[in-house]
């Protein structure tokens, strides 16, 4: 039985130029949905700590301390900041791409970023998912190399003298 793709929205254009932007993933939830001065107003800094191979920012929103990192997403993929079509703003099927983007950084309230949060995992599967379509005659053993690499990290957390003996 083969599935139906659902449509669940259509570009309908480009902005002139699309220029390359900063996005940030809070752990919290703003009600304002549009750009902002980020720069001016959300500023951070390097801790020269690095955890499970990120390097670590720090910042304050709000007077609550954040912890982030960058994460540059996948090998041939971007992101992009959409917005409803100004020509029709009632249709809610059509979007005009404003900007783009090839990173996220995201913040913890006073935790380290793990390579264990959702965020990462989430980047991780788009690795995964690039692995299984894959046209090599084995995808499979690219996915056993990729969660054996994940494991020797996880472990390296855990337990750092279990990593040195592998």
């Amino acid at each position: 039985m083969a599935m139906e793709k659902e449509e669940v929205g259509r570009i309908v254009g480009y902005g002139d130029k699309l220029s390359p932007c900063s996005l940030h993933h809070l752990p919290c939830s703003i009600a304002h949905n549009g750009p902002a001065n980020v720069s001016a107003y959300f500023g951070s800094k390097s801790t020269g700590a690095k955890a499970d191979g990120m390097e670590i920012q720090e910042a304050a929103f709000r007077g609550r301390r954040l912890l982030g990192s960058t994460l540059p997403l996948p090998q041939n993929h971007r992101g992009f900041v959409l917005e409803k079509a100004p020509s029709n703003p009632d249709d809610p099927d059509e979007w005009v791409v404003r900007s783009e983007f090839r990173e996220i950084t995201y913040w913890n309230h006073d935790t380290m970023p793990s390579f264990c949060d959702s965020l990462p995992r989430c980047i991780d599967w788009l690795n995964i998912s690039a692995s299984v379509k894959s046209t090599s005659p084995s995808p499979l053993i690219k996915l056993r190399v990729f969660f054996q690499s994940k494991k020797k990290r996880w472990l390296a957390k855990e337990n750092p003298k279990s990593s040195s003996a592998a």
